[in-house]
């Protein structure tokens, strides 16, 4: 393959977050960042990843104007040579990279700023990859990435045996149902044992970890007909369901991995409450104390208004569902 780099240009990708509703938590390979269940995720249009490119014998790395650590190192690097076929520090890069919102702190940064990276790389070389080739590139820094590259409601594939293989792909896209998304964010911290650490103790430790992966299997196919379906009270069943069995998973391993804090728990009442009144929402929690809400756009106001009343909440950020990520020249 011959590879163009485009010298005279910043190339910038930009790439939103993702959250799974049906969620995987472990890895069948971990040096190929392969997890051991398939998910399902919708794209979020308001929290947004950077990441701008340019020729640089410097060759600074930045993240939220910081040079990064070697954890983000590893993760920058194993998408650069999925790229370039080159380790980060033998090329003239320069990379600057930020986030629209709190880092590493349970709100899939890694997602949204390893596909941001991906897209940018691929315009850089000039490649013209595939989408589904671009998420396999992006899941190398972070298996979620894979999810980001795409828009709207996207599945992940997951190919075992010889060759283990992940990609990414779209059901449908960000204009099939219209929902709305209220990130509750209780704790902007960076959390103290990260996802990709969790995931790999949860897998030696946790006695409900193979039950876990089994029953992943059938939550993945009734839920992804609800999806289909626009069926709201199905797919709130089913997207509880991942989230809970997901964090028992969590709580259950050694050391346990207790993400949530008190908001987190007032926040999961509130839902149920909201719903036995009536009003369409389910919630949501990744490997943080941050709670997803989602919702029909005519209800966001309440719940907004709802969420008020509850102490400990910093900030809650409005979303819909959002587009793949893309590039743009500086």
């Amino acid at each position: 393959m011959t590879i163009v780099r485009e010298d005279s240009k910043i190339i910038k990708g930009i790439a939103n977050s993702n959250i799974a509703l049906l969620k995987y938590w472990g890895k069948s390979d971990v040096m190929k960042n392969i997890p051991d269940m398939p998910s399902i995720s919708i794209n979020l249009a308001n929290l947004n990843s950077y990441v701008e490119l340019k020729t640089d014998v410097t060759k600074q790395l930045i993240l939220n104007d910081q040079p990064i650590d070697n954890h983000t190192y590893a993760r920058w690097n194993r998408v650069c040579k999925a790229i370039s076929s080159k380790e980060l520090n033998q090329i003239e890069l320069g990379i600057n990279a930020n986030n629209n919102f709190p880092t590493s702190a349970g709100l899939a940064s890694s997602a949204s700023g390893m596909a941001a990276m991906t897209v940018a790389l691929n315009q850089y070389y000039g490649l013209n990859l595939t989408l589904s080739e671009m998420s396999r590139v992006a899941s190398k820094g972070s298996a979620s990435a894979a999810r980001s590259i795409h828009g709207g409601f996207v599945e992940t594939v997951i190919s075992k045996g010889q060759s283990p293989d992940m990609h990414a792909e779209q059901l449908v896209d960000e204009n099939y149902w219209k929902l709305s998304i209220l990130i509750c964010v209780t704790d902007s911290s960076i959390k103290k044992i990260s996802s990709s650490e969790g995931m790999q103790l949860s897998k030696k430790t946790s006695e409900l970890y193979d039950s876990w992966v089994r029953l992943s299997k059938n939550i993945i196919s009734d839920g992804r007909q609800a999806l289909l379906d626009k069926d709201f009270e199905k797919l709130s069943f089913y997207t509880e369901l991942s989230c809970m069995c997901m964090h028992g998973v969590m709580m259950t391993t050694r050391p346990e991995l207790f993400y949530w804090n008190l908001t987190t728990l007032r926040i999961i009442t509130l839902a149920k409450e909201l719903r036995k009144k009536g009003i369409p929402v389910t919630f949501t929690i990744d490997a943080g104390p941050q709670v997803k809400l989602i919702t029909e756009p005519d209800f966001t106001k309440s719940i907004e208004h709802a969420l008020n009343e509850i102490d400990g909440i910093e900030k809650v950020i409005e979303s819909s569902i959002g587009e793949g990520a893309y590039c743009e020249s500086v």
